[in-house]
């Protein structure tokens, strides 16, 4: 199964949900092989579809295929969400709320995180993300 996409919430925090449950979704399929230093992308052996956090986000923009990286099938208005997912993905959310033009918040209360890799450990990165969407849906973002 594949997420379905035709737009993309303001807030960070479910941003970071929503990028969690593709990432899910992606895991689940036999075709799509998870790789944090791939946005979307066809491994040219395998010929898996290889995505990172964001790109399990992308996924959801296109249509039934994992053959092609298509940046542009996503509306230019995203392009911020998506780089901020990736600066989530490495605790940096100061840097992921500016990629979104968020600059007004309680910086004592939202920070840096540390946050093991995907790889290190799959279920707790992800645990960890959602614990970084409940700090900011705390505060509001």
């Amino acid at each position: 199964m594949r997420p379905k996409h035709k737009k993309l919430p303001n807030k960070l925090s479910a941003l970071i949900r929503i990028a969690v449950k593709d990432l899910e979704l992606a895991e689940q399929s036999p075709n799509v092989e998870i790789n944090m230093s791939q946005w979307h992308t066809v491994d040219r052996y395998s010929k898996k579809c290889m995505v990172c956090f964001a790109g399990g986000v992308i996924r959801g923009f296109m249509e039934d295929t994992d053959d092609r990286y298509e940046w542009d099938l996503i509306p230019t208005k995203y392009h911020d969400r998506l780089m901020s997912l990736n600066e989530v993905r490495h605790g940096n959310i100061p840097l992921a709320l500016r990629e979104m033009g968020i600059t007004q918040y309680d910086k004592n209360k939202v920070r840096r995180r540390k946050v093991v890799t995907y790889h290190e450990n799959p279920t707790k990165f992800k645990k960890q993300m959602l614990s970084i969407a409940d700090v900011l849906e705390r505060n509001g973002l």
